[in-house]
């Protein structure tokens, strides 16, 4: 991996395989899903949807549906477990929610603290009969629809898991109505959507590479000078690449080149390499909190490492992810010597400060576990980690890769797993 002619390709976008799962069940007739991501999290969805009477086979490389058309799920036998997954609960709540038959979903402890009620409430008002707990969470109980009613719904919170919801629960309804946001988010369902066509039919799709997975490997160069690669087939869409518009603010120059193939539903795909690195503090707000949500543990990460101050704002959401973020990224870097503390609404840090040897813990948030492995393979002492098997709701081949790269730099490297 030092040298730049070596070249590195992420595994499958989650995010599209989610919802290519669910729309490929929703087509009529069988399709092939290649490079899909076969993880904790895209299982949970898979199972889902077969309890759902759809028709699924899996290999290493690709997964094959039978799609079962817009009236075709059957009521599950029993109550759906969503197990972790952000993305199968709120999705599948929209589906669900248009079936003529009541059906119940749930999750582990850390799914049932994620919030739905906005989810819910939207639904209820659109026709829908949901309901989730007094703590506005799951457990999700829906009922057989029995109505429609307003024609359009606003989001205030910035989750593209809540509109591609309402999409989907439009979608099923064969119905229209405008849904607006209050932020620009990830635009994958409608790309999908146009991609499948209304209704859906069955047509074979490849899945991009994930971004956010690429976004491991691309700090892990930013942070290890003598460890340069191309990241190549990785998805460029702008709604998912705020990350790099942040390392430009902080100094950071790479190249992109970018292409769109029909072949990725019109997703812009391409390829990533890191040409210089001068770290600087920057302030991080607005536009640039949705486009780049799932990296705030590597922005964290990185900042350590930047002169001057790095800023935070209006990234209060982050407290909704599988732990709240905002605390989770500070305890643990605070663990590893970092400057950084909460604000209400995002994190401050200041820098560069040399990171130490510490014994942390993932809290069970696999973007958490992974930026700790990250900030190993550069810390002045060995970081050991507790409970990584975390890692594989996103990214099953991670520890493999990382232990590789850690190899390279010299650097060691330890894992507890509990």
């Amino acid at each position: 991996m030092k040298q730049s002619s070596k070249a590195w390709s992420p595994p499958g976008d989650k995010s599209i395989t989610h919802r290519a799962l669910i729309l490929a069940s929703l087509s009529e007739g069988k399709l092939e899903l290649l490079n899909p991501l076969i993880s904790k999290d895209t299982q949970a969805t898979i199972e889902a949807l077969q309890a759902l009477g759809v028709e699924i086979k899996i290999d290493e490389k690709k997964i094959t549906v039978f799609g079962k058309g817009l009236r075709g799920l059957k009521a599950p036998q029993k109550i759906i477990d969503c197990k972790n997954s952000g993305t199968t609960l709120r999705l599948l709540t929209g589906v669900l929610a248009a079936q003529n038959f009541p059906s119940e979903l749930t999750g582990d402890a850390s799914l049932k603290m994620r919030p739905m009620q906005e989810l819910v409430d939207a639904l209820v008002s659109l026709g829908a009969q949901v309901e989730c707990s007094p703590h506005g969470t799951a457990p999700i109980r829906i009922g057989a629809l029995s109505s429609r009613a307003q024609r359009g719904i606003s989001l205030v919170s910035p989750s593209a898991q809540f509109k591609s919801a309402l999409q989907l629960y439009a979608l099923c309804m064969q119905n229209h109505f405008e849904i607006l946001s209050s932020s620009k988010t990830r635009d994958h369902t409608e790309k999908l959507l146009s991609f499948f066509g209304n209704p859906p039919k069955a047509r074979d799709l490849k899945v991009v590479g994930d971004f956010s997975s690429a976004a491991f490997m691309i700090a892990l160069q930013v942070l290890n000078p003598g460890i340069r690669f191309k990241i190549e087939n990785v998805g460029l869409n702008p709604t998912r690449i705020g990350f790099l518009d942040v390392l430009q603010k902080m100094g950071v120059k790479f190249q992109t080149q970018s292409e769109t193939k029909k072949e990725f539903a019109n997703e812009p795909s391409g390829s990533i390499e890191i040409q210089n690195v001068t770290l600087k503090g920057t302030e991080i707000s607005g536009e640039l909190i949705p486009r780049s949500i799932d990296e705030f543990p590597l922005i964290a990460l990185i900042a350590t490492q930047a002169k001057g101050k790095t800023s935070v704002k209006d990234a209060a959401w982050l407290k909704t992810k599988e732990t709240n973020r905002i605390q989770t990224i500070c305890e643990s870097l605070k663990l590893c010597g970092a400057q950084i503390h909460a604000t209400p609404d995002g994190f401050e840090v200041d820098g560069p400060t040399p990171l130490q040897g510490a014994s942390v813990s993932s809290y069970q948030d696999h973007r958490i576990g992974m930026m700790l492995c990250i900030a190993n393979t550069m810390s002045l002492g060995q970081i050991k980690i507790d409970d990584l098997e975390c890692v594989d709701v996103s990214f099953p081949d991670f520890l493999k890769l990382i232990k590789s790269s850690s190899d390279l730099i010299g650097g060691s490297f330890e894992t507890h797993v509990s």
